[in-house]
């Protein structure tokens, strides 16, 4: 599981079990002899799992799904004109009955 997987499933915990998940990490970097003052530099993620602990929750973006910079990536592609066909024969190559 990545670190953004467990920010992202931890997010629904309330603000005691990520204290847990704070003092878990912390109790693995004692155990394997890293010490706490020689902590790298967090990143957006490690940041954002502070604020998590903390009970300070992300805001939400309340725009409609349609106007999401990803939303229609894909509509140009020809392949997706019938996009279920499109997956299932992906499907079938992934399991080799495509061959």
């Amino acid at each position: 599981m990545t670190l953004a997987e467990i920010l992202s499933r931890s997010s629904a915990l309330p603000p005691a079990q990520l204290q847990e998940i704070a003092d878990f990490a912390e109790f693995l970097l004692s155990r394997h002899g890293q010490e706490q003052n020689a902590a790298p530099e967090k990143d957006q993620d490690d940041m954002d799992f502070s604020r998590w602990v903390a009970g300070q929750r992300p805001a939400r973006h309340d725009r409609p799904l349609d106007q999401e910079p990803a939303f229609g990536i894909w509509a140009d592609r020809p392949e997706m004109t019938d996009s279920i066909a499109y997956v299932q024969q992906l499907r079938a190559n992934w399991r080799g009955a495509g061959k």
